[in-house]
């Protein structure tokens, strides 16, 4: 087979018709052929992009009909066609299902292979494929011929012929009785032509159990003016039955007829095209036949939606004058015919509120209530439960709209006779305010060290203790005998601002020690921090150590050197000269919110930086909570970088010269500075070439180093004499031109 495969895709793939890799996959396994023959085939198929193939015109195969491509909608056209993306999906699988009972009345032919089973007074099986002409063989009988007939038939056939060599078959005793069955094993292939409007005419090799519904789906589907519900099926230059298949689209019944080889599937053009638009499941462009009217449309496109309009449609319809518009009552769907080109258009229902008002704000349950329950103010806010505690009755609104707009506001005092009685219209909303809300006195804020930091609703005879319950307590951190109380007062100057106020004392569990005073709105509780407790602060090693991990600064002046001890000290394999720190680092406050306030800012708001850390180092560096210290590995090699003949690494050898490494990588170009070379550490340390008395002194060279010679900046070149005079020439000729059109 897989020597078939690149035979049959050698005429397809240097045509117009587009198909990617996972369309041909699809399409060959419907003809039962491994989808990774298909991809060997054709090579290296990137997915999912679209290779050049078209379809043979001669004995095409199911592998290629069904990959065509989809159909266009036509210009301008808001409609699909109703049934078209069902061949354009190409997900769906239509193989023909063989392993089910046997249809009784499938036409056997050659090529079908059929399995006869015997049991009872006798056992006996024969696998068996019918020939070129149409007989089959068994042991024993004469060869039987059954190209032509219905399982059913051939089954009695069989049985005669078997009855010479199993006289049991026919026997009516229990005890001598054989019994007898055949079924389809493989079916053979057909060879089917579609013609008309598909969109890939041509004759298809089908499996001997495909339907109309997968010949058409090979073909690639029906075109934009083929019909989907008058499909002829000929056998033998006749009509023998047309296909609907509206049938298998809408209600999923597929249609019961069997192919045959040599069958002609005809695709007429559609005669009656009606649009169905609007407040329908299936908005389409949908077919109708004979008498079909509109009701039936209605059912095609899937019934009303439920904000549809069910008792009155709009009908478009063409006329030699123009297009004419006519509004179909509920009472003549039954009777209506659309006409071809006709539009039928669901409206929706009004979606304006007719009986409704709002009451929000302060209220007990506001929402949404019916006016000819709550004509009047006073009829709504009994609805809505009444005021809340906190309801400002003196200052309600009324806001009264009309087309959906806010026509005009009415104040309301609820504590007045006159506005209860205030008649309400549709779609009036009342809203009643919150005095908390209003008031901004009416908050109170804690800060610091407790639980549930933030803003409190201020009541009044709120005490400082009701105000710490309120915040959950403090936290564990919190210095309970110093809560400060600051307030709004007028400084010096007579102007307002925050004074603390005074400093009370409680126990860890809110026990008062002191005074538990009274709070005012707007008054901030501040709770610090207990001095005598100090956060945890870790750090983290890592790499060549005997004991990696986290470990506790127990001491201010921490360094990475007490860390190593801790951590037992290097490994053999650990790396003197590539211990670093590696740390997080915040910017400025002032640069931080410069960099938030640019939006197309791309620079980070933290920074990691590298710190180098020798063993004998003294004054190290002290750690800070979250440093991480890394302890390389040896790197038993030299690189060496920069304005060099030959950049490479070379093996470290202990107490060679920074010049046996420069000679090692061919020496320093005639553009380095070799003065100014330097060496960089695994540890991130760098150390420049030193001179004293004019002699130079070379940085060492530790295992793991990198040496960098830079490169010399290039000079500027100056102008030549000649470039001077023929500028200077240019600036005098444009000077006399200058002064001759001043003159003119």
């Amino acid at each position: 087979m897989l020597q078939l495969v690149p035979l049959l895709f050698v005429g397809v793939v240097a045509n117009a018709q587009t198909f990617s890799k996972a369309q041909l996959q699809a399409a060959a396994k419907l003809q039962g052929i491994d989808p990774s023959q298909v991809e060997e085939a054709l090579g290296q198929i990137p997915n999912d992009k679209p290779q050049k193939a078209v379809l043979p015109t001669q004995v095409n195969t199911t592998a290629f009909g069904q990959t065509q491509a989809k159909v266009k909608p036509e210009k301008n056209q808001e409609l699909p066609v109703f049934g078209a993306s069902f061949f354009n999906n190409p997900k769906i699988d239509l193989q023909p299902q063989i392993n089910i009972a046997t249809p009784q009345d499938y036409q056997l032919g050659p090529a079908d292979e059929l399995y006869i089973e015997l049991w009872g007074a006798a056992t006996q099986a024969y696998t068996t494929e019918i020939r070129r002409d149409g007989v089959i063989s068994i042991p024993g009988v004469a060869p039987i011929y059954l190209s032509g007939l219905t399982v059913r038939a051939a089954k009695t056939k069989i049985q005669r012929s078997l009855q010479n060599i199993y006289a049991g078959l026919g026997s009516t005793v229990a005890a001598e009785k054989v019994f007898l069955d055949i079924s389809l094993v493989k079916a053979r292939s057909i060879l089917v032509n579609i013609v008309g409007q598909a969109t890939t005419p041509g004759t298809y090799n089908l499996n001997g159990f495909a339907s109309p519904l997968l010949a058409i789906y090979a073909a690639g589907g029906i075109t934009e003016n083929g019909s989907y519900r008058n499909i002829s099926l000929l056998r033998k230059g006749k009509k023998i039955k047309s296909v609907d298949l509206y049938t298998y689209l809408i209600s999923g019944i597929s249609p019961k007829v069997q192919l045959r080889d040599g069958d002609v599937l005809l695709i007429p053009t559609v005669e009656k095209t009606v649009r169905l638009t609007g407040n329908v499941y299936r908005p389409a462009r949908f077919e109708l036949l004979g008498e079909e009217t509109l009701s039936d449309l209605i059912s095609f496109g899937g019934g009303f939606t439920v904000d549809a309009q069910r008792d009155l449609l709009t009908l478009e319809s063409r006329t030699v004058a123009g297009i004419q518009v006519q509004n179909i009552k509920a009472s003549d769907f039954d009777k209506l015919q659309p006409s071809a080109g006709d539009k039928i258009e669901v409206k929706a229902l009004g979606s304006d509120y007719l009986n409704r008002v709002i009451i929000e704000g302060a209220v007990n349950s506001p929402g949404t209530y019916a006016l000819s329950d709550n004509p009047s103010v006073e009829a709504l806010l009994q609805s809505s439960g009444g005021l809340t505690e906190d309801g400002f009755a003196t200052r309600a609104q009324l806001y009264r709209q009309k087309n959906g707009k806010i026509e005009n506001v009415i104040s309301v005092d609820l504590n007045s006779e006159n506005s209860k009685a205030l008649t309400l219209q549709n779609n009036d909303k009342l809203v009643v305010p919150s005095f908390v809300l209003l008031n901004e006195r009416s908050n109170i804020n804690l800060t610091g060290e407790v639980k549930k930091a933030g803003n409190q609703t201020y009541y009044p005879g709120i005490t400082l203790l009701d105000a710490l319950l309120a915040a959950e307590g403090f936290t564990a951190n919190a210095q309970p005998a110093a809560v400060e109380v600051y307030r709004l007062a007028l400084d010096a100057n007579e102007e307002s601002q925050y004074m603390l106020y005074n400093s009370y004392a409680f126990g860890p569990d809110l026990e008062v020690l002191g005074d538990n005073p009274l709070l005012n709105p707007r008054d901030i509780v501040s709770v610090r921090t207990n001095p005598d407790i100090q956060p945890i602060s870790e750090v983290r090693i890592s790499g060549a150590i005997n004991k990696p991990g986290t470990f506790v600064l127990e001491r201010l002046d921490e360094t990475a050197q007490s860390i190593i001890l801790k951590a037992g000290s290097l490994t053999s394999k650990a790396n003197p000269f590539g211990i670093f720190i590696q740390r997080t680092v915040g910017l400025d406050t002032d640069i931080q919110q410069k960099i938030a306030g640019d939006s197309l800012s791309t620079v980070a708001l933290q920074n990691t930086i590298k710190i180098p850390v020798l063993l004998e180092d003294k004054n190290p560096v002290t750690l800070q909570a979250g440093d991480r210290i890394v302890v390389q590995v040896k790197d038993p090699s030299v690189t060496i970088e920069g304005a060099v003949l030959n950049p490479t690494a070379v093996a470290f050898s202990r107490g060679q010269s920074l010049r046996s490494y420069l000679n090692a990588a061919g020496g320093v170009q005639s553009n380095a500075l070799k003065r100014k070379t330097f060496v960089v550490d695994a540890n991130g340390t760098t150390r420049g070439t030193k001179t004293f008395l004019g002699i130079k002194f070379y940085p060492k060279v530790n295992e793991g180093s990198t040496i960098i010679v830079p490169q010399r900046a290039e000079e500027k070149r100056r102008m030549s004499t000649q470039e001077w005079i023929g500028i200077t020439s240019g600036i005098s000729t444009l000077g006399i031109l200058i002064n001759t059109l001043i003159n003119q």
